[in-house]
C-alpha cells in the first residue's frame, strides 16, 4: 500500500501487467497525493515496478497516439523511488498542458529498487481514462525476465540462459555471437 487516506484507509497499490500498457481511469482512485509539477486535488492511481538491475532508461507515458485518443483526461505523471508516501521521494514530474491529455517522463539510468508511478488528474474536476505505458531498456549482461514486456533487452540481443540452469541475462542470440555453438 501507499500510506494511508484521511480515513486511515490504506493506499492501494497497483500491479502493472507484464505487457507493460494498460487502460484505466483516475475515477477509480483518489485523492491523497500530488507532484511537485500538479495533480493537488485530482485523483490519482499508483503504480509499483520494479527495477532488478540496470536499466539503460524507462519512459513512462499516457500520451495516446490512437484516433480518438484513449487518454481522455489532462494527466500528471510523477515516479517516487522506495518511498511512496513521501513527495521527497520524487525523481520525476511532468504535467499534460491544458487539452492535450497525455504526457510523459523519462527516467535515465535508474538505479535497482522500487518504483511508485502516480498517474493523477490535473484537476479534481476533470477525472477520466487515461492509457498508461511504461518501457524500459536493458544493456547486454544484466539480468532480465523473458515474460516480462515492460522492462526488454536493448536491440540486437535477447533474454535468454547462456547455460542451462543459469538465470537469464541479456545476451548476444547464439547465431550471431561468432562461437560454433
Amino acid at each position: 500500500f501507499c500510506g494511508l487516506d484521511a480515513q486511515g484507509e490504506m493506499i492501494p497499490l497497483r500491479q502493472l501487467p507484464a505487457t507493460g500498457h494498460l487502460v484505466q481511469d483516475t475515477d477509480n482512485g483518489a485523492s491523497n497525493h500530488h507532484g511537485s509539477c500538479g495533480g493537488d486535488g485530482g485523483k490519482e492511481l499508483v503504480f509499483q515496478l520494479e527495477v532488478q538491475g540496470n536499466t539503460e532508461g524507462i519512459v513512462i507515458s499516457t500520451v495516446s497516439d490512437e484516433t480518438p485518443s484513449i487518454t481522455q483526461v489532462d494527466t500528471v505523471i510523477y515516479v517516487r523511488r522506495d518511498t511512496c508516501d513521501d513527495a521527497q521521494a520524487e525523481v520525476a514530474c511532468s504535467a499534460a498542458n491544458a487539452g492535450e491529455g497525455g504526457t510523459e517522463v523519462a527516467l535515465t539510468d535508474p538505479q535497482p529498487g522500487t518504483y511508485f508511478i502516480f498517474v493523477d488528474s490535473a484537476s479534481a474536476s476533470d477525472p477520466g481514462q487515461f492509457l498508461l505505458t511504461v518501457r524500459g531498456l536493458i544493456p547486454l549482461g544484466a539480468p532480465c525476465n523473458p515474460n516480462d514486456l515492460t522492462l526488454v533487452c536493448a536491440p540486437g540481443i535477447i533474454c535468454d540462459s547462456p547455460n542451462a540452469g543459469d538465470p537469464t541475462v541479456c545476451m548476444v542470440p547464439y547465431c550471431k555471437d561468432g562461437i560454433d555453438n
